[in-house]
């Protein structure tokens, strides 16, 4: 059993790993910038992201995810994403640093990317902005599962 609408701390990995495959209906994260920025990205290029494969293991056929990254960064989280065997469909420019406007912002793309049947589950690996994140997702009464990395 999945516990929902709760952060759950540990490895990113290690509890997606203990995670039923194809159980997440959704996804939406703001990677951490300082990893690629220290030279994580060259082992993501030889070895592929474990992150984003684990990801998509519990992800179901189908899934929307929504990935948020500042324009610099952009290209990299687009090539782990696409080796771990995402298709890229769009991209949406968004720039304010005010929490409400993230809320609101975070409420409206949540609707978006949800499927529209009831127990739909959204996956948040832990960023900066999760606050927002999960407060827009109980405004509006959509179950989640964070994974706040340790």
């Amino acid at each position: 059993m999945i516990m929902k609408n709760k952060v759950i701390e540990g490895n990113l990995v290690e509890v997606l790993n203990n995670m039923p495959e194809t159980c997440i209906d959704a996804v939406i994260s703001v990677p951490d910038i300082k990893d690629h920025e220290n030279g994580v990205f060259m082992r993501l290029m030889e070895n592929g992201s474990p992150e984003w494969t684990a990801v998509m293991r519990v992800a179901k056929p189908g899934t929307n995810f929504l990935c948020l990254s500042d324009e610099s960064h952009y290209d990299i989280l687009a090539t782990e994403m696409r080796l771990a065997g995402a298709e890229i469909r769009d991209k949406i420019d968004f720039y304010t640093s005010d929490d409400a406007e993230y809320v609101e912002l975070f409420s409206y793309l949540i609707k978006m990317i949800m499927p529209p049947y009831d127990g739909a589950t959204l996956l948040i690996p832990y960023c900066e902005n999760n606050d927002c994140i999960i407060q827009a997702c109980e405004q509006d009464g959509v179950s989640y599962i964070a994974i706040k990395t340790k």
